[in-house]
């Protein structure tokens, strides 16, 4: 009799003892994933903070005075803007040139080179809270007939990681 209690000893033992080797084992599985998860988690979070340090954001802005008509583009975020193209939509055509645009819509032999300014943007970088003038009408005349026009201005923009964006202003279509 004591060998048949030796020997139940002996085969409860192993198994409480198994069972402890599981629930060890699957805890530190579950530490291990939790630990894969949570680094994931953190690189992401990581990653998106160190794109909002250099959030480019662009807007345009009309400006209608006694001096004329003008587009001011400016970089309202906190990274740099790099301007990868600047086009212009009349009537549903696409115009990449300010000079294309006007001469199709103010249909005046008067209007000329020395009315207007422009100052292409393509391919230049704008730091933050820095503003270009586009472009510039300084006659009323023909200034009044760009306003009533209602043209739309795109300008397509990258941040430093790549991130593209598109600013508008203006247009019906």
């Amino acid at each position: 009799m004591e060998n048949n209690l030796e020997n139940n000893v002996q085969n409860t033992a192993p198994k409480n003892k198994l069972k402890l080797e599981w629930v060890v084992s699957f805890f530190s599985l579950f530490i291990s994933v939790s630990s894969f998860v949570f680094i994931a988690i953190q690189t992401n979070i990581m990653q998106s903070q160190q794109k909002a340090s250099v959030w480019a954001y662009l807007e345009i802005h009309r400006s209608i005075s006694s001096e004329g008509f003008s587009l001011e583009i400016q970089n309202k975020g906190v990274g740099p803007a790099i301007i990868k193209k600047v086009s212009y939509i009349y009537k549903k055509k696409q115009y990449d040139d300010f000079v294309k645009l006007a001469k199709d819509i103010i249909v005046d032999k008067n209007f000329n080179y020395t009315i207007f300014t422009t100052n292409p943007i393509n391919k230049k970088v704008l730091s933050q809270t820095e503003k270009i003038r586009i472009f510039s009408v300084k006659e009323m005349k023909f200034a009044a007939i760009l306003v009533k026009s209602d043209f739309k201005c795109q300008v397509t923009y990258e941040t430093i990681y790549g991130d593209s964006a598109i600013c508008e202003l203006g247009g019906d279509d």
